[in-house]
């Protein structure tokens, strides 16, 4: 269920980092996690992760455009990684992979093409082409 807008919680939903980013992109991932949180029709949606951690995703459909904080992930085990999905009915597609050891980020997601749920997996540091163990999922309506 959505929770009010991250307007209602200044400061709440701007900070975080993201080791997923190149350094040469913060100013642009900076424009685009501003254009999703100030967006007058973000909606905030949050959830817990097994078998600990805590996903907090804001979707603003008219930028058809999202941002993704996850945090207090467990230490996904050697030679694996968190992936992030975006998921339309039964069909999965990935949309970002952290650097292995990172368990906690702030990334921008989309497009969301229609998508009802946000998943988070741990997968093989290749990754995979479906999520195959799923620690957490978001409805986002």
């Amino acid at each position: 269920m959505p929770t009010s807008s991250p307007r209602a919680h200044p400061g709440r939903y701007s900070s975080g980092t993201s080791a997923s980013t190149s350094s040469s992109r913060p100013a642009h991932q900076a424009r685009q996690i501003a254009a999703v949180l100030d967006a007058p029709d973000a909606q905030v949606f949050e959830r817990s992760l097994q078998p600990r951690g805590a996903a907090t995703v804001v979707v603003s459909r008219d930028r058809d455009s999202g941002v993704v904080l996850l945090r207090d992930l467990p230490d996904p085990g050697p030679g694996r990684t968190y992936e992030l999905w975006l998921i339309r009915g039964t069909e999965p597609r990935k949309v970002g992979r952290l650097a292995a050891g990172v368990r906690a980020s702030t990334t921008v997601i989309g497009p969301f093409a229609e998508a009802g749920t946000f998943g988070v997996s741990n997968e093989p540091v290749g990754g995979s082409v479906t999520p195959t163990r799923i620690v957490g999922t978001v409805e986002l309506s």
